[in-house]
């Protein structure tokens, strides 16, 4: 039963306030079960309380499941927190809200409280934290530099699923960007790409959209290289390396020639064959 409040209803809940700190998490509920107009009133104390002594639990929680309003809650009550602990708690809870696919939650924080950090989301797999990072930037150039700063990184630390989700973006590079993206692919280990045809496509799909300059060529050369090493290639991979003009230029011929011997030896002499 609600308690029958007498004197000034005010002054009680100043009162109460004023102690509301030094209150465990459970005092705080105890109200509830008193009147439910007082637990209203300590509710916010009750965030704040789990902001600062016990690391946002319940705002990972709330992340984690998706509850989109508890993280406003959150948000609106710590807006005035600028302390680099509170900062790291809710890029935590980004974090886990991107692994749980709750991409509303991901939203909310990246617009009202993280600045992105595509490189790491990228290098660390927050996919639903790239993707945002994207959509929200209207500029050709900007979301150009963007990508190619995602998928750099995406090469140097993730796995192929995330390298591959970066690839089917469609994402036009400029040729500044595209020089960087190059020497990404370069120094890409190309050695894993044959276990993995639809990777090899989706690289050699990008590739093809770069401006064709020398470095281009040496991407092929690489390749070329790399899956006449392997005993276990893919047959469909070394194909489509093959199919691409900047594969039969006269330095990658050279390269041709001169491996014909060795590791996928059938495959590149027909491939001469019809060259010659």
């Amino acid at each position: 039963m609600a308690l029958e409040w007498s004197g000034s209803i005010s002054n009680i809940f100043k009162l109460v306030l004023s102690i509301a700190d030094y209150l465990e998490p459970a005092d705080i509920n105890a109200f509830a079960r008193v009147d439910p107009t007082l637990y209203d009133l300590l509710c916010d104390c009750l965030y704040r309380h789990n902001l600062q002594h016990q690391n946002g639990s319940g705002l990972l929680q709330a992340s984690k499941r998706g509850f989109e309003r508890v993280v406003k809650r959150f948000l609106q009550l710590a807006k005035d927190d600028k302390t680099e602990r509170t900062y790291e708690i809710f890029r935590s809870a980004m974090f886990v809200a991107d692994g749980a696919k709750h991409r509303g939650v991901v939203k909310l924080l990246l617009r009202d409280r993280i600045e992105g950090d595509i490189r790491m989301a990228a290098y660390c797999s927050f996919l639903l934290v790239v993707d945002i990072l994207l959509e929200n930037n209207n500029d050709p150039t900007a979301k150009s530099q963007l990508y190619t700063q995602a998928l750099s990184s995406a090469f140097c630390g993730a796995g192929f699923a995330t390298i591959k989700h970066l690839l089917r973006m469609k994402i036009d590079i400029d040729t500044q960007d595209g020089e960087v993206l190059r020497e990404a692919l370069t120094n890409f280990n190309c050695a894993y790409w044959f276990l993995d045809p639809d990777l090899v496509k989706l690289l050699l799909d990008k590739i093809a959209l770069l401006p064709n300059t020398p470095a281009l060529d040496k991407i092929y050369g690489t390749l070329i290289v790399e899956l006449s090493d392997q005993d276990q290639y893919s047959e469909p991979t070394l194909q489509r390396v093959l199919a691409n003009p900047a594969s039969t230029n006269a330095q990658n011929t050279c390269l041709l020639r001169q491996r014909h011997t060795t590791g996928v030896a059938g495959q590149l002499r027909k491939r001469l064959a019809q060259m010659n």
